[in-house]
């Protein structure tokens, strides 16, 4: 076993972000939004197990073990729970209830990539759905890179469910829920002055002219 794999299968159900950090979020392992038609679900599912299949061309014996694993322990638990209506309404109940409870308890979760930071500070439906397509289309690529990208959906997921149960980041009376760790380019800041003691006072200036 070689070291890609080793860390894999350590890390492989840690994903310590979004809403991966506190359930299992199926969504983001599928690379879908909270809000996808389940009908576009088993589609989306078929295209990873085609990239994911221990058959594909170019992977190594290692390789295909770990792909192995991704499609075991990721992706078929993912699907096997969205494709049931019962269940999945049932999980989505959670994210509510998730939601509401991080919103109680005030709790400063960080989010780290920027698309999602982004997401927190001008929340609306048409950029949350966007940038989940962004990254899905790149999401199982490559095996090195799938943690990663999963654990950027995952929060955005997570900042999704809780604008819609009411959470504005930053807005009077509200609890500081989330905590952006990438500064948004676009972030207005107040602008600073020097103090006063840094500007002398021309009374006191001493008079240089010499008469």
């Amino acid at each position: 076993m070689n070291q890609l794999q080793k860390e894999l299968k350590l890390q492989f159900i840690h994903i310590n972000r979004g809403i991966s950090q506190f359930n299992n979020d199926y969504y983001a392992a599928l690379g879908l939004t909270i809000t996808t038609n389940p009908i576009y679900i088993r589609r989306i599912y078929l295209r990873i197990v085609r990239l994911l299949h221990p058959d594909v061309y170019g992977f190594s014996l290692e390789e295909k073990a770990v792909a192995t694993q991704y499609l075991a322990k990721l992706v078929n638990p993912a699907y096997d729970t969205l494709m049931q209506e019962q269940e999945r309404h049932a999980y989505q109940g959670i994210f509510k209830l998730l939601a509401k409870r991080l919103i109680q308890k005030s709790r400063n979760v960080p989010i780290y990539s920027t698309v999602a930071c982004e997401l927190l500070l001008a929340p609306n439906d048409d950029l949350y759905e966007s940038s989940v397509s962004a990254i899905a289309k790149k999401q199982y690529e490559s095996l090195n890179t799938i943690l990663k990208y999963t654990a950027q959906i995952s929060e955005l997921n997570l900042v999704y469910i809780l604008y819609k149960e009411g959470y504005t980041h930053g807005a009077p009376n509200m609890p500081p829920v989330l905590a952006p760790m990438v500064q948004h380019k676009n972030a207005y800041f107040p602008p600073t002055y020097p103090s006063a003691q840094a500007y002398p006072n021309p009374k006191n200036k001493p008079n240089s002219r010499k008469f």
